[in-house]
């Protein structure tokens, strides 16, 4: 398969390892990104560029497990301090 961004190519699954282990750090900074703003559930902002920096430093400092990054979600006051619709705060008044 051609990566539309850089048109490498690779096949198959050794293909895929290989291209995620030369490109690990692109990896790593969209798998965050995306992760951050999933378990958000906004866009991630400027202000995020700390928590992301944590989230790939422990990720490094675990050996990669993902649980580390999780982690790093659940106890940062982004995380904490999220409202949802579950919250009569953000409950649309009638």
């Amino acid at each position: 398969r051609a990566d539309p961004e850089d048109g490498n190519a690779f096949e198959g699954l050794t293909g895929l390892q290989r291209y995620l282990l030369e490109h690990r750090e692109e990896f790593i900074e969209q798998l965050c990104r995306k992760l951050l703003g999933y378990a958000l559930g906004r866009a991630v902002e400027l202000s995020d560029d700390p928590l992301l920096a944590e989230m790939r430093a422990e990720l490094k400092n675990n050996d990669h497990r993902f649980s580390a990054a999780v982690l790093v979600i659940v106890n940062s006051s982004q995380f904490r301090r999220h409202r949802g619709l579950n919250d009569p705060r953000e409950t649309p008044s009638p």
